[in-house]
């Protein structure tokens, strides 16, 4: 069972960025990434102890980012019958494969080369192929998000 949001915003005000932690801790390697992700998660899972929450269980689990794939392992925490993954939700990552910065640099990519190139950019970088209709995916997406966010403004400008 999920804890619900407004209970865990209390809780748990972090929201993280993975390509903040990257760039301000200047990491390198995978090994790196994970053992800093690791790090993070321990004093998320530290404070949360002091609010009465406590170990559930723990399981491991792949992300790409712009340095490949890195596996870490997540620890799930549990108060009565509510359990949550503190690391997934500071990253609001629940269910993707890919982090927002990847998604970002992919249909960056994308936008000046083929998908297949991007494809091949990507994959001589990091070691991970992202085939191509994911890649579209992800240009998809973030269209439909800048069309959300110009639109209001679009339309306030026609009025004038």
């Amino acid at each position: 069972m999920e804890v619900s949001k407004p209970l865990l915003e209390t809780e748990v005000a972090t929201r993280i960025d993975l390509a903040d932690l990257i760039e301000r801790e200047q990491i390198k390697t995978l090994e790196s990434l994970s053992r800093a992700i690791e790090a993070l998660q321990a004093r998320l899972v530290e404070d949360l102890e002091a609010l009465g929450w406590s170990y559930s269980t723990s399981y491991r689990r792949s992300l790409v980012t712009k340095l490949g794939r890195v596996v870490f392992t997540v620890v799930k925490v549990k108060r009565g019958r509510r359990v949550f993954s503190p690391i997934i939700y500071a990253w609001n990552i629940r269910r993707l494969k890919y982090s927002r910065d990847v998604r970002m640099l992919l249909a960056d990519k994308a936008s000046r080369l083929s998908y297949q190139d991007a494809m091949i950019d990507f994959e001589n970088h990091t070691g991970v192929e992202v085939p191509k209709s994911t890649i579209h995916s992800f240009v998809q997406e973030i269209v439909d998000s800048w069309v959300k966010q110009t639109k209001p403004r679009l339309a306030v400008r026609s009025r004038l």
